[in-house]
């Protein structure tokens, strides 16, 4: 609470120097006092008052820089400094509490906070990375002495935290924090120092993105708070606004991926760049979390300073399984980049090389009938929750004759997929993977099966779980040029795999293994599940067998 002679001292201060008169309210703040001017009910302009001690050069960074983007981005949606009628943009002036404080007015941008608004859709994410983007675009060229600083939020000076981890209580989540720590100081610190330095906002939280509701869907108003800008790899800023993205959210992978997406539309990432998003996100996360429970010790009455801890936590549960390698896969695809760097050399050479592969099951299959095992077209399984044995037995009646190949989809959607290794959230109803990433080939048990090209034994394994591969081979190829991608080949018949090894070379048409009864193969109708991959998995948290052949639709 503030007292009625502080409202009017500041009240005072506003008509003399700038000609506002309104209605003031306090707003959140961490440090600093921020006062919403409000006149005929809307909020004007923001009077922002500093902490004691706070550095002129400070205020005249941020001030400095909200000039340079008026002048290179007039469009950005980022407040403008209202000078004084001396022409000064900021003026010391000191308070009832006989305290110089520095006082500078900017003007209001209308919307609520992100945090204080859900859902927040893909469109909305793709807009503020999109508009992050630009900025930082803006901010190219723009440089001020205050930007070289020492401060717990710097993104290139999270040591201080690595030292008070302890603080977190969850052994999971300090375990994973420390992870990423250790991945700082050992990997990414280094790259960062052969990266170009810039001007970044470095403060995109939930707080500081004002977003306008409409019937049509909300919209980013505009971005607020310049007072964490460093000198600093632009990659630092997109992290950063990405360990808040990621909160609270039902799917974060999709909410990261837009976000990227979007800023990348504005300010193009290097591969590189793209690289260093997901540790550098989880270290701001690790600061941010040990920051708060810090403070929530120290003053545990005071909510501000903890408002991004429990979504903090929830988040850092859910990505105790995340995969470093294939989150950077994911984004670069957003950022429009191909998966792997050889990823449109290889499919071009695929293309132009496709009457070069050997028929894997024996004999061409332009002719072959097609199947259908998606949502709409099949009866099965009875319970959409639970796939029984005889059902997966029969998914394709028409093959069951042996008379001809069947061939099933790539990217169709099924139900038939009810086991917990398909479980994307507690319950198949809540959410499985569904959509099928490979060609599945029906045909008898004991059907040969054929490398299409020369390749190099990777692993043939045995995956006896229900619903899982059964007998699986996975092979390495190049093209012409190099470029190595790899095909799998699931449900077959262990037994007629044991004697491969990896290492081993296979010529094109090699018969080097048969299909599986349901008995030997994940206890599916007898088919080959066949898939192309440009990498394998990196052995982290999946071996290299670890296909997923099914995926969830909103991946």
């Amino acid at each position: 609470m503030w007292s009625d002679q502080e409202i009017g001292f500041w009240k005072e201060y506003l008509q003399a120097h700038h000609g506002l008169d309104g209605e003031l309210e306090r707003l959140d703040g961490e440090f600093d006092l921020n006062i919403a001017v409000r006149v005929d009910g809307r909020i004007d302009a923001v009077l922002k008052v500093m902490r004691v001690g706070c550095d002129f050069g400070l205020v005249g960074m941020q001030v400095e820089a909200l000039d340079h983007l008026a002048a290179t981005m007039p469009d950005l949606p980022v407040p403008r400094v209202i000078r004084r009628h001396d022409g000064a943009a900021a003026a010391a002036v000191t308070d009832l509490s006989g305290d110089e404080r520095i006082a500078w007015v900017i003007s209001a941008i209308d919307g609520l906070p992100l945090g204080a608004m859900r859902p927040h859709p893909a469109a909305l994410v793709h807009e503020i990375g999109h508009t992050l983007g630009r900025m930082t675009a803006g901010l190219e060229g723009f440089d001020h002495a205050a930007l070289t600083r020492d401060f717990k939020w710097h993104p290139l000076q999270p040591h201080w935290a690595f030292t008070e981890v302890s603080e977190i209580l969850d052994e999971d989540i300090k375990s994973l924090i420390n992870k990423y720590f250790q991945i700082f100081e050992n990997d990414i610190e280094s790259e960062l120092l052969n990266l170009e330095y810039q001007t970044i906002h470095c403060d995109g939280n939930d707080y500081n993105l004002l977003v306008s509701p409409s019937l049509d869907g909300p919209s980013l108003a505009g971005v607020i708070d310049f007072g964490d800008m460093v000198r600093a790899p632009a990659v630092c800023d997109l992290a950063t606004a990405a360990a808040y993205m990621v909160l609270d959210k039902p799917r974060p992978m999709e909410a990261l991926a837009a976000l990227v997406e979007g800023y990348a539309a504005a300010r193009p990432m290097t591969a590189h760049e793209i690289e260093m998003i997901f540790p550098l996100m989880m270290v701001r996360l690790g600061v941010s979390l040990v920051n708060s429970s810090i403070m929530a010790r120290e003053h545990p009455d005071d909510p501000y300073v903890t408002v991004s801890q429990a979504p903090a936590l929830a988040f850092l549960q859910q990505a105790l399984g995340w995969d470093r390698r294939e989150v950077a896969m994911r984004l670069r695809v957003a950022a429009g980049l191909g998966i792997t760097d050889s990823a449109s050399r290889v499919c071009g050479w695929l293309g132009a090389n496709r009457d070069r592969f050997a028929p894997v099951m024996g004999t061409a299959l332009g002719d072959a009938p097609v199947c259908s095992i998606a949502v709409g077209d099949s009866v099965l399984p009875t319970d959409p929750t639970n796939l029984t044995l005889d059902e997966c037995d029969r998914l394709v009646p028409a093959a069951l004759d042996g008379k001809a190949v069947h061939v099933g989809h790539y990217l169709e959607p099924r139900l038939v997929y009810t086991t917990d290794g398909y479980l994307t959230a507690p319950t198949a109803v809540e959410g499985r993977r569904t959509m099928h990433i490979g060609i599945d080939l029906f045909a008898p048990d004991g059907r040969p099966v054929h490398a299409p090209l020369e390749g190099e034994v990777v692993t043939a394994i045995d995956r006896a779980n229900p619903q899982d591969y059964g007998g699986t081979v996975v092979l390495r190829h190049t093209t012409d040029d190099g470029d190595a991608f790899f095909t799998l080949y699931g449900h077959l018949d262990p037994a007629s795999i044991a004697g491969l090894k990896t290492g081993d070379r296979l010529g094109s048409g090699t018969l080097f293994a048969t299909l599986g009864s349901s008995a030997v193969n994940g206890g599916w109708q007898p088919h080959l599940h066949f898939q192309l991959a440009m990498c394998l998995p990196d052995g982290e948290t999946a071996s290299v067998d670890d296909w997923p052949g099914v995926a969830d639709a909103d991946d």
